[in-house]
């Protein structure tokens, strides 16, 4: 149905503080009740959801992880041995195998596209997450990514990981790589 990016912080930290931090970046949250999830967290997390007006549907975040890496494997000679059983012609398989190559170049290109292109979304969450860290004493803030198909407030997530970073570790290939389901949890 829907992406949404939700997070956590210590229950300790003002969400009033970190929305006016967020305000220039547009990047806001509020508390979000869903039991499921709030049952995976420490007992002093606070659950939240990024303040949208529709879904986070395009975001950057996770990008990598969603499209698929080019096929650059190399045609066996068994699946020629196939197309010959079937019937067709030399002149049919060499024009197959040409396309078939067209096909892994320009997925490459795109792919290449995608993985090195500019990444507005993702400049403007490194931003974020910087001044967060520099303009409070939050000690951690966590991002999750989740495809819903549910409400926000009934979906069943089941946590995958958690994995820490360091901000001085955090990169944007670190949320380019994003995969669903696991809390991506940066500290000072």
């Amino acid at each position: 149905m829907c992406h949404f990016i939700t997070g956590l912080i210590d229950s300790k930290v003002s969400l009033d503080e970190l929305n006016k931090i967020g305000h220039d970046n547009a990047i806001t949250f509020v508390k979000c009740d869903n039991e499921f999830v709030k049952a995976q967290l420490k007992s002093d997390e606070d659950y939240l959801v990024k303040r949208t007006s529709t879904c986070d549907c395009g975001t950057q975040l996770g990008l990598v992880s969603r499209i698929n890496t080019p096929d650059t494997t190399r045609t066996e000679k068994r699946e020629v041995d196939k197309l010959k059983k079937k019937g067709w012609s030399e002149t049919k398989i060499k024009r197959w195998l040409t396309d078939r190559e067209k096909t892994i170049e320009k997925d490459k290109i795109k792919y290449d596209r995608i993985v090195h292109g500019v990444h507005v979304d993702i400049a403007n969450w490194i931003d974020y997450i910087n001044k967060v860290f520099t303009e409070t004493k939050i000690q951690q803030l966590g991002l999750l990514l989740h495809w819903y198909k549910g409400g926000l407030e009934d979906e069943r997530i089941k946590l995958k990981d958690r994995i820490k970073l360091k901000l001085s570790e955090l990169t944007p290939d670190t949320l380019l790589k994003m995969d669903e389901d696991i809390i991506y949890e940066v500290r000072r």
